[in-house]
């Protein structure tokens, strides 16, 4: 019969240290809704959606100017993030996040 032989270990090396490790994982734009929502006390899913109501419009324009900021991602991207909005509608949450300087105070604790 055949007879099949292991390979040195010095092959296997670096495959088993590949599943063993664990890499530090890279915050993507879904931290950041998390970290808002849990800050604002509202649900990622109420940041999302399409609701006007103030409670939830000032953590979703937050989200769309520290997701801009943080991910350097197009108006659009945002936007279709955030339940398909417009572009300028991105434009002008972060526009006025921009300007709203006790907002800026709050930011510092997110970003």
């Amino acid at each position: 019969f055949l007879m099949i032989r292991r390979p040195p270990r010095s092959t296997l090396f670096p495959y088993t240290t590949l599943f063993r490790s664990n890499p530090k994982k890279e915050e993507d734009y879904m931290d950041v809704l998390e970290k808002i929502a849990k800050q604002y006390s509202v649900s990622v899913k109420d940041i999302l959606g399409t609701s006007r109501k103030s409670e939830y419009n000032i953590p979703r324009q937050i989200a769309m100017y520290v997701i801009r900021k943080k991910f350097n991602k197009p108006y659009e991207d945002i936007g279709a993030i955030f339940s398909n909005r417009n572009h300028a509608t991105v434009i002008h949450a972060i526009k006025k996040i921009k300007k709203d300087t006790t907002l800026q105070q709050q930011l510092q604790n997110i970003i």
